[in-house]
């Protein structure tokens, strides 16, 4: 045969399948004298990567076609492939692994029916797929549909695999992408190509091809068990991906159902309506529907295959005994779902609220509310980008829609993501294909992770492709917490411990919290800095003078870990001439209604930050609380210059030191009363401590110290 005459090249990419490979040249024996009968020209490229000798040794001593073998040296079944469409001749190019199985028509019935086609234009792929051996399932596929539909159908996963039959000239012109550490799913980019230039992916009927799916050792179980990602894509850049036309997106109607259910979960959640008070009523509601239709509650459906199908599987039996029909019938699955259309509508979501294809910088962070996490939060980013960042904002808890009322804090320029929001109800493995395809394709280089524990347990899982692609992971914690039973938690223990060897910095606000880290788990201290508030970028009204008014300021939000409780006892044990004033936004662990009532001890309500306060009127300011970081609120009270008694947590002590009083026994009344009363005794000296604190918070909390603190973040690349 004359090599410029051939029209089908056969290549089988081989590795370590030993004498399995038998297998599989009886099967493209038996298809190729299909394609002999009808007088189709073709060549046999055997392309080994890395084999083994058994596997070797079996195609050198094979006799059963006319076959060209290569060896390589790769380690990479897509360059196995590349390196193998150089060698071919053929006007087209089909592809079989040696330990798969193809139906008998299907080489014959591909090139008859592109032959029939503008060449270049189409892709043919098998109508069927079915796994054996590790896993029994079939799997039917679907053709193309439109250009945006596909794309769209595209996020989530490749519908087409790598057995296919096409033009010599795309393979060329669209190689398959590496299979390097941490990507993979070359035959899914390739779709991607194909899509984005307007090739048609055709089924051709009655045709299948049987895969054999091992559970480990495969190329396909390496992929999925480290979490590798798809190669960045054009298709996938937001400004290209918000372009598709949604509205003429065909949504399956099941689709469409799914998510009306989870607005009526969602507007249910927000009604805070307990949902077992529901539940009877919507199931009765169902079974009066399911009677008047007439038809059972739960139906039954019988899976079917068509009768083509059924004899060829049965035919392929007498090459290998693995493959013959169960009885029943494994599940059929279709390469078209309704979450194929979840997540590409996600995407598309996510990408309408995004304005650049490029990010320097992600923090994610749960929501954007108001608190002195989320402080920190804004900050962060809102310095990222005032020195020149491109800043991605990702809130990741599902919350509602307006639930993140510090958003409006953050720059003009940042864009901010409501993830969680966008992914309510999804599954994990789908949550991490979206933020998968998004880091990937807006090139994110530094993830910042703030509270968020899905951004915890990304990076934990995608720990290959972090190490590969160099990302820089930065992780912040602020204060361990404990429960009522006196158990420590908190994201410093659960969290960053498992993603330690990952991260390039650790960020904090207290140097308690760093200390624990060295002593508790051996962290090198140079991977861990002190970040402060740059709280002086705010006004704070100074105190000139204390009144001498005998009344004590106490100003935090109302939860339990605050001991709001704790107040009034305290009021118990001092003078009867001591008033103390409490301001604070009830939450839902604790409504104001739960403070103790007592005569000296006054609630406000809440306030409007630290400045808003009447501090002038006050003699001293009480803190408590049973575990912090670096609390804001003492820090903006020593701003404004009023002493302070606080309890021993976080990193209050280090700040405060002599300046103020450190209540070491942290929920005993005594030991606050005390403190109180020298503050009270003495307001002369008591001032003067506030003068020194509020020089050194000045100091340490100002907006150039921190600019300088996040610069230096960026440059320890």
């Amino acid at each position: 045969m004359n090599k410029k005459d051939c029209v089908l090249s056969i290549i089988i990419t081989a590795h370590r399948e030993g004498l399995v490979a038998h297998k599989t040249m009886k099967s493209v024996e038996r298809a190729v004298k299909k394609i002999e009968e009808a007088s189709i020209s073709y060549e046999v490229i055997v392309s080994i990567d890395r084999g083994d000798d058994q596997t070797i040794d079996y195609f050198n001593n094979y006799t059963g076609l006319p076959i060209h073998i290569y060896q390589w040296d790769h380690g990479d079944l897509s360059s196995s492939r590349n390196s193998a469409i150089k060698k071919a001749h053929g006007q087209f190019v089909s592809f079989i692994d040696a330990d798969d199985l193809m139906s008998e028509n299907w080489l014959h019935d591909s090139v008859q029916l592109l032959l029939k086609k503008p060449y270049g234009k189409y892709v043919a792929h098998s109508a069927y797929t079915i796994e054996f051996e590790g896993a029994d399932s079939i799997v039917q596929k679907t053709g193309c549909t439109t250009k945006d539909q596909d794309i769209l159908l595209s996020v989530l996963s490749g519908r087409w695999n790598s057995v296919i039959i096409a033009p010599i000239t795309l393979l060329k012109k669209f190689p398959y992408a590496p299979n390097s550490p941490g990507y993979g799913y070359e035959d899914w980019y390739l779709s991607c190509c194909l899509i984005e230039n307007g090739v048609k992916n055709i089924l051709i009927p009655q045709t299948a091809i049987f895969v054999r799916r091992k559970s480990s050792g495969s190329e396909w179980a390496r992929q999925k068990a480290s979490r590798s990602l798809l190669h960045a894509h054009p298709i996938f850049k937001p400004s290209n991906f918000r372009s598709i036309d949604i509205n003429k997106i065909r949504v399956p109607q099941s689709e469409q159902h799914r998510q009306t259910k989870n607005t009526i979960k969602e507007l249910i959640i927000r009604s805070r309506i307990p949902l077992g008070l529901i539940r009877r009523p919507l199931a009765i509601i169902r079974r009066g529907r399911n009677a008047l239709l007439k038809r059972p509650a739960h139906s039954q459906t019988v899976e079917s295959i068509p009768k083509w199908l059924k004899t060829e599987w049965k035919a392929l039996h007498s090459i290998e005994k693995e493959i013959f029909p169960p009885s029943p019938l494994p599940s059929t699955y279709h390469t078209i779902t309704d979450d194929h259309y979840r997540v590409g509508l996600a995407y598309w979501e996510m990408c309408k609220e995004l304005r650049s294809d490029n990010y320097d910088y992600a923090l994610f962070v749960p929501w954007l509310k108001r608190g002195g996490a989320d402080l920190f939060a804004v900050n962060y980013a809102n310095t990222a980008a005032s020195i020149g960042k491109k800043v991605l904002v990702i809130s990741t808890n599902e919350v509602p829609a307006d639930y993140s009322e510090w958003r409006s804090q953050l720059d003009k320029k940042i864009d901010f993501l409501q993830f969680g929001t966008i992914t309510r109800f999804f599954s994990i493995d789908q949550k991490y294909r979206l933020l998968e395809q998004l880091i990937e394709n807006t090139n994110i280089k530094t993830l910042h992770i703030l509270n968020s524990e899905l951004a915890y347990d990304f990076v934990r899982d995608h720990e290959t492709y972090i190490k590969a692609t160099n990302k820089r992971v930065i992780a912040t914690a602020y204060s361990q917490s404990t429960d009522e039973t006196g158990r420590i938690f908190g994201f410093s223990h659960s969290h960053i411990p498992q993603v330690y060897q990952l991260l390039d910095l650790i960020t904090t606000d207290n140097e308690a919290v760093k200390s624990m880290w060295v002593n508790e788990y051996a962290y090198d201290p140079q991977k861990i800095v002190v970040h402060h508030q740059p709280l002086t970028k705010n006004h704070y009204p100074v105190v000139d003078k204390l009144p001498n008014s005998r009344r004590i300021l106490w100003a935090s939000r109302l939860a339990p870990e605050k001991l709001p409780k704790l107040v009034s006892e305290i009021a118990d044990l001092l003078p009867e001439d001591v008033h103390i004033d409490m301001y604070g936004d009830p939450s839902p662990e604790f409504p104001a209604s739960s403070l103790p009532p007592h005569p000296r001890v006054h609630y406000i309500g809440g306030f409007n930050g630290v400045a808003s306060l009447p501090a002038e009127k006050y003699d001293a300011f009480l803190y408590t609380s049973l575990f912090d970081g670096m609390p804001n609120t003492p820090v903006e009270i020593a701003l404004r210059g009023l002493p302070i008694i606080a309890a021993r947590v976080g990193g209050l002590p280090d700040f405060i030191g002599e300046n103020g009083f450190i209540v070491d026994d942290i929920t005993n009344p005594k030991a606050y009363t005390k403190c109180i009363k020298q503050t009270l005794d003495d307001i002369e000296s008591s001032f003067n401590k506030a003068k020194n604190l509020r020089e050194k918070a000045s100091r340490e909390f100002s907006e150039d110290s921190f600019i300088g603190e996040v610069k230096s973040m960026f440059s320890n690349n």
